[in-house]
């Protein structure tokens, strides 16, 4: 009877034990797990960042005051009648003299096949525009240029402005 009793607790030591081992073991099955999917996750963010490379030119001869800003910006233009959407922007500050190359990253996983999209550039003095893009530059169009070019225009004054600052 004795050898039974022994025989029994062993048995029931090993089966604690081996679940006891399975326990620790499923946590830290499930630790590693986290820390790949973290890592799949951090992964998928990377490789959904993408650039788009642009040169911003403008035909005037006058060279633009240091304080002038370019913006640049990937909007899509699907819907009508409501604002567009924005994408991605790049600002630069003291953009010197032409061509402007600028970088865009923008969000692949935002961009959909059936959407349209158009790249902007404005360069503003003051908060007052000064030169705008006036076509429409779609930057996943089959062919398109690498870098991407996009000429833009002056922008004419008002009457008011000609006459406070003539």
């Amino acid at each position: 009877m004795k050898f039974r009793m022994n025989k029994l607790a062993l048995a029931s030591s090993v089966l604690l034990s081996a679940f006891a081992l399975q326990a620790c073991d499923s946590g830290s099955t499930t630790q590693t797990q986290d820390t790949a999917t973290a890592e799949k996750q951090v992964t998928a963010e990377v490789t959904a960042m993408k650039t788009l490379d642009i040169n911003v030119i403008y035909l005037d001869r006058r060279m633009l005051p240091p304080n002038a800003v370019l913006e640049v910006t990937l909007e899509d233009i699907s819907k009508a009648d409501v604002a567009s959407v924005l994408i991605a922007s790049q600002s630069l500050k003291d953009i010197g003299t032409p061509p402007y190359a600028v970088s865009i990253e923008y969000d692949a996983s935002k961009i959909q096949d059936k959407h349209r999209y158009s790249l902007r550039a404005t360069i503003k003095v003051e908060g007052s525009l000064v030169f705008t893009s006036t076509t429409n530059i779609d930057p996943f169009a089959e062919g398109q240029t690498k870098p991407i070019e996009i000429k833009v225009d002056r922008v004419a004054r008002a009457e008011s402005d000609k006459k406070a600052n003539p």
